[in-house]
């Protein structure tokens, strides 16, 4: 797992205690869970570790797919390009982190989570912009857009996407989700 070393734990436990903060662990009791972008399938990991009765992780990357069954044999992995279709069995909880930033067409795929599921613990890097905007950013790496094409949307843009696709959601900045380069 050397390659999600160094900044990942601590972004890791950042979120972690987000959800601690303002959902509980609690909250993963019973659910169905799929993580989006999960490359290790840390967050997918700590659902199940919490209760959730069902959990897949998916990502892009085949090459992930043994980091997250590695982690339990209770966990499942599926192949998702999430710039393309979600093809995926409505769960109750989408966890959705460091994956949006990645996404050319965050339009289309917002709504296509809208059929999917109740909740969506979504968190994305942005743009600087009080306005709805999206900004195509050029990206390499083995954590980056598979496509080498990724987008840094507006707080608003978002918000608007959200509404649009039905969600009702709370944006939450919070320094307990500070991590290293990631800070609200």
């Amino acid at each position: 797992m050397s390659l999600f070393q160094g900044h990942y734990q601590n972004w890791q436990q950042s979120r972690l205690n987000g959800i601690k903060k303002y959902v509980g662990l609690d909250f993963f009791k019973d659910k169905t869970v799929h993580e989006l972008g999960c490359g290790p399938g840390f967050f997918g990991h700590q659902a199940l570790l919490n209760g959730a009765k069902d959990v897949t992780c998916s990502d892009a990357r085949e090459e992930y797919k043994s980091l997250v069954l590695n982690t339990s044999d209770k966990l499942k992995f599926q192949k998702i390009d999430c710039d393309g279709e979600i093809n995926i069995a409505p769960v109750d909880l989408i966890i959705h982190f460091g994956v949006l930033y990645h996404i050319k067409n965050v339009e289309s795929h917002i709504q296509s989570l809208s059929n999917l599921t109740k909740y969506i613990f979504l968190e994305t890097e942005v743009c600087d912009s009080l306005t709805e905007k999206i900004v195509l950013t050029q990206e390499e790496g083995y954590d980056q857009s598979v496509y080498n094409i990724g987008s840094r949307p507006s707080p608003s843009y978002i918000e608007k996407q959200l509404n649009k696709a039905g969600f009702n959601f709370a944006l939450i900045k919070d320094s307990v989700l500070n991590s290293h380069l990631h800070v609200s």
